[in-house]
């Protein structure tokens, strides 16, 4: 089965290293959402359906809510 990377989710400050850009530019030149410091993760199921709604500002950057839906029904991918 392939799969399409539609973003990248992670439990740190950055998909950097201190002071690099080179990952954010690669990823987000390539259409790839980034979010940063994630957390609760361990408490996944296999199959999820995620949301994340960013604040509606112009902006390179924004707080968002990021929140999982479990249940298996709700799991199906939309574009």
């Amino acid at each position: 089965m392939e799969h399409e990377v539609l973003g990248v989710c992670i439990d740190g400050p950055s998909v950097d290293s201190p002071g690099g850009t080179d990952i954010h530019r690669l990823l987000l030149k390539n259409g790839i959402w980034i979010v940063e410091n994630i957390t609760n993760t361990d408490l996944l199921p296999p199959k999820f359906r995620l949301f994340v709604v960013p604040l509606s500002v112009r902006a390179e950057a924004s707080p968002a809510r990021v929140f999982a839906v479990t249940d298996p029904e709700m799991c199906v991918r939309y574009r």
